[in-house]
């Protein structure tokens, strides 16, 4: 590592509903462009599948692509949620109106 390994993204932790206790790490600088082409592209399903999935394997160590695909959907959201924040996708004003990544049930 150079002498920019400190200046690296830390990631988050976010327990899941097992209990196990995972680090969400935010997207490199190669996928956040890719995924902000979809967002341009107004893919946003598109989007969220890609934020959530490079997050599940940027994140779990040794998850298979099966079981990021079959994970249960309160997980899926907690990960999506985590993974917004991380990656400063939340919170300022020019965010707030594009459309949410994920659906809020109050």
């Amino acid at each position: 590592m150079s002498v920019l390994k400190d200046l690296m993204a830390k990631g988050e932790p976010l327990k899941l509903t097992n209990g196990v206790e995972i680090t969400i790490q935010p997207l490199t600088v190669k996928e956040e462009s890719e995924f902000t082409q979809l967002i341009v592209d107004k893919q946003y399903g598109k989007a969220a599948n890609y934020l959530y999935v490079q997050t599940a394997k940027n994140s779990i160590d040794g998850v298979s692509d099966e079981e990021i695909d079959r994970l249960n959907k309160d997980d899926v959201k907690a990960i999506i949620e985590m993974a917004r924040k991380v990656n400063k996708m939340m919170g300022d004003d020019e965010k707030k109106s594009e459309p949410s990544l994920v659906s809020k049930s109050e």
